[in-house]
């Protein structure tokens, strides 16, 4: 492995660990507020959180990565972008206050009005903290600052689940969630700003800032698409279903996202940065090449096990009273192990300028997965036809991702379904093999999900070894290479 792919590899590594391990502890604290808290509760968090984060999208989707795409950003850069981008956050948050109870009154009469109403403002003041976290996240990732990164996300994570918790086992109920939400915004800048040793200064030019924004809005629409599509179908099952179907559908869907988002967003953090800095084709055709190989290997195994042991994990962990959500967590499984399919493709395109076609592309495929979901409300088959409406959306998004690779990096859609292959076959074989090892175990819960890891593990990571993934070994080859480095 030359310098430069170890410099990938490491970038890749610390932004994985920025993932891993906050989104570990988060798993841990889902669990248990899952097993403290009723479904009910959940139904009104994930119906507040349908507005708060389509809200979130305008600060944190795009301006951040117009000042890692501009090569020579100064101070000038950052001090006007924050100071633009905090008076944003503070216009959005004042629109929120006052239009919740116009969103709360187009859902289901299930829902407790006055609750809601108060949760949408609570939590809306986080949009003025995530606004904080996105500039200072992009601050440290232009510098390449991966490991800062981690180690505040880690510690914001295990302060607000000791709140969380805390307030769970109090009796808080939906307030405990709330609480460990906002928590977690508020340490995360704190921290950010600590770590990042950065201030702002008082400084502005609306010359800097123009092109920025020109930049960053483009992307800024595309992240507002996808964000609004994605919470489309939760409003969806809030309007048509009471509060324990939108708990289900959230809960379901929300294990894969966990892994699969976060993963990306460490992949795409390390991967913007560098692509900044590249020139020519043939070196973003091997980039993409190898973020491919790389994403897949990792997503791939995580989401077709995840789906192959869902009923044990979701009955021990979770407990009975949750099995109603198996069905959308097996769904969401496979929507998100093919969602990551061309996600190197669209980072190329934001390194390269080309936010319009990035933009032009995200409608494009927003506009067909609204129409799969027309059909599924017109339909009426229920909650779970939503959840499978999503997952075809993403097929054919994965599709019209790819094709564009050809004209500006001479990549064709039949090379990189031949990188992308490999680790996605691997992984259906395995979920095989995990599900038949799962309907013939007759012993305690607890043992057959360790079994089933186990044998998941050993065919995967077996057929990685037998036909030789490149994903898999150009990571051996990295910890080898630090491993020497340390002795």
């Amino acid at each position: 492995m030359n310098e430069t792919n170890r410099k990938l590899v490491s970038g890749l590594v610390w932004s994985f660990l920025e993932t891993i391990g906050p989104q570990g502890v988060s798993l841990v604290i889902t669990i248990i507020l899952a097993r403290l808290i009723v479904p009910e509760a959940y139904g009104v968090i994930a119906a507040a959180q349908v507005v708060t984060s389509i809200a979130t999208t305008f600060v944190t989707g795009g301006f951040g990565n117009a000042l890692i795409q501009k090569k020579d950003a100064d101070d000038l850069d950052f001090s006007s972008m924050f100071i633009f981008n905090t008076c944003f956050s503070v216009f959005v948050y004042i629109i929120i206050y006052f239009s919740a109870p116009l969103f709360v009154g187009i859902l289901n009469e299930s829902y407790d009005y006055e609750l809601l109403v108060k949760v949408i403002r609570v939590i809306g003041i986080g949009i003025i903290f995530a606004s904080f976290n996105s500039f200072y996240r992009s601050v440290l990732t232009k510098w390449l600052q991966f490991k800062k990164i981690f180690f505040v996300t880690l510690i914001g994570t295990l302060i607000s689940a000791v709140v969380g918790i805390a307030m769970a086992y109090e009796g808080f109920g939906v307030w405990a969630l709330v609480s460990q939400y906002m928590v977690l915004y508020i340490f995360n800048t704190v921290l950010f700003v600590i770590f990042s040793q950065w201030c702002p200064k008082l400084m502005f030019s609306f010359t800097r800032l123009r092109p920025l924004i020109s930049f960053g809005g483009k992307l800024m629409m595309s992240s507002l698409l996808t964000t609004v599509y994605t919470n489309l179908s939760s409003l969806i099952i809030g309007n048509q279903y009471d509060s324990e179907d939108l708990a289900y559908y959230n809960k379901g869907i929300n294990f894969p996202k966990m892994i699969v988002a976060n993963i990306m967003s460490a992949i795409n953090t390390a991967l913007f940065p560098i692509m900044v800095t590249l020139k020519g084709k043939e070196e973003f055709k091997n980039y993409v090449k190898q973020f491919n190989q790389y994403s897949m290997f990792i997503i791939s195994p995580m989401m077709f096990g995840l789906a192959a042991v869902s009923t044990t994990f979701v009955s021990l962990l979770l407990t009975d009273k949750w099995l109603p959500c198996v069905p959308f967590l097996q769904i969401a499984c496979l929507d998100y192990a093919i969602q990551p399919i061309g996600i190197a493709n669209l980072q190329y395109w934001k390194a390269s300028g080309r936010a319009t076609l990035y933009l032009v592309v995200d409608i494009i495929k927003k506009v067909i997965g609204i129409g799969f979901l027309i059909v599924a409300v017109t339909l009426k088959k229920g909650a779970v036809s939503i959840a499978l409406v999503a997952l075809i959306s993403s097929i054919i998004a994965a599709i019209i991702t790819l094709y564009p690779a050809k004209k500006y990096i001479d990549y064709s859609i039949l090379e990189q379904i031949k990188d992308i292959a490999p680790p996605f076959i691997l992984s259906a074989i395995m979920c095989l093999a995990v599900t038949g090892l799962g309907m013939i175990l007759n012993t305690s819960l607890l043992i057959k999900l360790i079994l089933q890891i186990m044998l998941g593990i050993v065919v995967y990571v077996g057929g990685c070894v037998i036909f030789k993934v490149k994903g898999f070994w150009e990571i051996i080859y990295f910890v080898k290479f630090k491993l020497r480095k340390e002795t």
